[in-house]
Parts: structure tokens; C-alpha cells; sequence
């Protein structure tokens, strides 16, 4: 019998971790989000909508499709999917990480010089988050810069950063069990503090 609906968590982005080498905005650099930063960009949205590789609405903040907090990691997302399309990739174990799109206004960020000679490193300290989104396609860039046209004339310039991160999939005809839960949660750490699992142990 087929799920009428998949819940989906997972980590979008992890805080105070720098990214991969980004080439963009004329310059070359790590990036990396600071601590609170999210939180303060959920508390100011009205809406940000869910989609499906940055091409398809979900859903959104707006009608409870989209969950998102920031905790001690990053930026956690629960999603509640109906889409028959995203369901079956889901079940195909097709879905392969998250990505999101924000806007960098004025004055919220900072640069400084890396330990790495020639790179930089960027610190987005205030973001406005616009969207996030599933996706089915393999995260071939780390980050890319578009422009977006709005009601106000100009552009602004919204950037889009992906990763190769664990969607866990829950469906209403499967409920894993919470050790799986427990377990995945400290491979998750283990990524993000740099350690590594020996032997099948943590």
C-alpha cells in the first residue's frame, strides 16, 4: 500500500562550519553561517516556501508543509509531503539533500582572511530565507548566485547553497524505529565535529 503522504528531516545547513571553496561575487572564499542567524531569519518571515530542486512549490511555512528551527546544529527542516512525484523518489531512495535560497542584505556579512593563503572567509551574519528546497538531483554546485526581479525595481541577488546531507524518510505506513533515529543523529555529529567511525564504532 502506497504512503498518501512521507515526512522528510533533515539538516539544511550546519552553523559556525565552513563550506567548501565558493567561487562567486567576483571572489573565492569559505562561507559559513553564524550561530542564530536562522533563527533570526525565521522570525521575521511571513512565508518560505518548500520546493523541489529549487523548481516546484511544495508547500510552505505558511500552511504547516514546512517545519524549521535552528538548534545547536543548523538549520533543521520537517517536511510533510503529499507530492506524489516526491513520494515515489523518497521510496526509491532517490532524494539526495537539501538546499536553500537567501537573500544577504546590506551590511550582513563579514569577511576576514582564512588559514588558507588567497581564500577568504565569509561570515552571513543576517540572511533573509526565502526558500528551501528537496532535492532528487545530485548537488553539483555548492552555491550559485541568481537574480531575482521583484515588485521594487532592481534586482537582488538571491544565493543558493546545497548539500549532500540525509533526508530521513518517515511515511505513515512505516513509523522506524527510534533507535535508528538515535543512531543516525550521532553519525550526523560525527560528520560535523570531523570524526570518524572505526571499527562500526562511534
Amino acid at each position: 500500500m502506497k504512503s498518501s503522504s512521507i515526512t522528510l528531516t533533515g539538516y539544511v545547513n550546519a552553523v559556525e562550519r565552513d563550506s567548501h571553496v565558493i567561487h562567486e561575487l567576483g571572489r573565492t572564499f569559505v562561507e559559513r553561517i553564524a550561530a542564530g542567524a536562522f533563527a533570526k531569519a525565521l522570525e521575521q518571515a511571513e512565508e518560505i516556501e518548500l520546493k523541489l530542486n529549487h523548481a516546484r512549490v511544495l508547500g510552505s511555512t505558511a500552511d504547516g508543509a514546512l517545519t524549521l528551527e535552528e538548534d545547536a546544529i543548523g538549520l533543521k527542516a520537517t517536511a510533510i509531503v503529499t507530492d506524489e512525484e516526491v513520494i515515489r523518489l523518497a521510496e526509491a531512495d532517490r532524494l539526495r539533500g537539501w538546499s536553500f535560497g537567501f537573500v544577504c542584505p546590506a551590511g550582513g556579512d563579514d569577511w576576514e582572511e582564512s588559514e588558507t593563503e588567497g581564500l577568504e572567509r565569509r561570515i552571513v551574519r543576517e540572511l533573509e530565507l526565502n526558500e528551501v528546497s528537496i532535492l532528487s538531483i545530485d548537488p553539483a554546485y555548492i552555491a550559485t548566485t541568481v537574480e531575482e526581479r521583484g515588485q521594487t525595481p532592481g534586482k537582488r541577488k538571491v544565493e543558493l547553497r546545497s548539500s549532500e546531507a540525509d533526508i530521513q524518510v518517515e511515511t505513515s505506513a512505516h513509523q522506524p524505529d527510534a533507535r535508528f533515529f538515535i543512531r543516525s543523529m550521532e553519525i550526523e555529529l560525527l560528520k560535523i565535529k570531523g570524526g570518524r567511525i572505526r571499527n562500526g564504532k562511534a
